[in-house]
């Protein structure tokens, strides 16, 4: 008797598995061994400057290794490193600490790649999903990277020009106390002789 509401209790509870699971595992058979290739670009490159306004970001760091998984993937890896991916671009966008990269501009764009990432994850759940369908989500990714790498080579480039910048206004500053020093004196000089 009680090995029947056992057995009952049992099968109720295997019935029960969450369905996205489930969805998601049918997702990653679903290709099978005939899988394709995916192959995507290579993200931009860092200049020096904005590795260095970068410095130590472990955040950044990780985000990169990770992404750099999907330039030859299958769906099938993609899909299932998604919610990876998408850990990594929400801690990217939550550890910014550098002053510099505090900027509207900037948030908006990891705020991008996080939603893209995001995207990417819930294709898990899609029953009729086709390989070029992750291929442009990923290739949308790597956009949204790119948008980011690209705004990190504009800051450094704008932080070097404002520095040259205060250095030429400095330049002229100096310049002018010289000048108006020798005006000074050359007129002092007039005047004695005047007397």
């Amino acid at each position: 008797m009680y090995f029947k509401y056992l057995y009952l209790f049992l099968m109720v509870g295997f019935l029960s598995c969450n369905p996205a699971e489930k969805s998601k595992r049918k997702q990653l058979k679903k290709f099978g061994k005939q899988e394709t290739i995916i192959t995507i670009g290579s993200p931009l490159k860092l200049s020096r400057d904005a590795a260095a306004i970068i410095g130590n970001w472990k955040e950044y760091k990780n985000f990169k290794k990770m992404f750099n998984q999907y330039q030859t993937t299958t769906p099938s890896e993609a899909l299932s490193n998604a919610e990876e991916l998408n850990a990594l671009a929400l801690q990217l966008k939550d550890s910014i600490k550098n002053k510099t990269l505090k900027t509207i501009p900037f948030k908006a764009r990891l705020d991008v790649l996080q939603n893209e990432t995001m995207r990417l994850q819930d294709m898990v759940s899609i029953s009729n999903l086709k390989p070029s369908d992750i291929k442009e989500q990923v290739n949308k990714v790597l956009a949204a990277y790119n948008a980011t790498i690209a705004k990190l080579n504009n800051i450094a480039v704008q932080k070097q020009i404002e520095k040259e910048l205060d250095n030429m206004v400095k330049d002229s500053v100096t310049d002018s106390i010289k000048v108006s020093d020798k005006k000074y004196k050359s007129l002092h000089l007039k005047e004695k002789f005047k007397k």
